[in-house]
């Protein structure tokens, strides 16, 4: 698994932005490279709202995730979930979800074709699991 995911980080283009850094730059993330933040500054020159628009975006997922889960819906699928930065440790979709079922453990699919992206969530996966396998 690690040798795939170096793999997918050896094909990762860092010249071209990609939607998923995109957000994730304007949202004020880590996980970015410069020109995803080159499109984001030519975005705030055409129309300076980006970064607040993006951080709204990410706190509507958020929410509408709380609300469908608080209904009682426990199997999310997140399309283009982008880079995990964008969003605070603890306030993942899949934190939000769990902390509204409270009765249930929630399934939450991440789906995504960025190398990078993909590279961060089979090591995060990885991690998690070894974490929770200690306890």
């Amino acid at each position: 698994m690690r040798q795939r995911a170096i793999r997918n980080l050896a094909m990762l283009e860092m010249t071209q932005a990609r939607a998923t850094r995109i957000l994730d730059a304007a949202a004020g993330g880590k996980n970015n490279f410069v020109a995803d933040r080159d499109v984001i500054r030519r975005y705030d020159q055409a129309a300076p709202i980006t970064t607040t628009a993006a951080r709204a975006v990410l706190e509507y997922l958020r929410r509408v995730v709380r609300h469908l889960a608080s209904e009682g819906v426990d199997q999310f699928v997140i399309v283009g979930s982008g880079v995990p930065s964008g969003l605070p440790p603890g306030r993942q979709l899949h934190d939000v979800a769990r902390d509204a079922l409270r009765a249930s453990v929630p399934r939450v699919v991440y789906v995504e074709n960025d190398p990078m992206v993909l590279a961060g969530a089979r090591g995060d996966h990885r991690a998690r699991h070894r974490t929770s396998s200690a306890s």
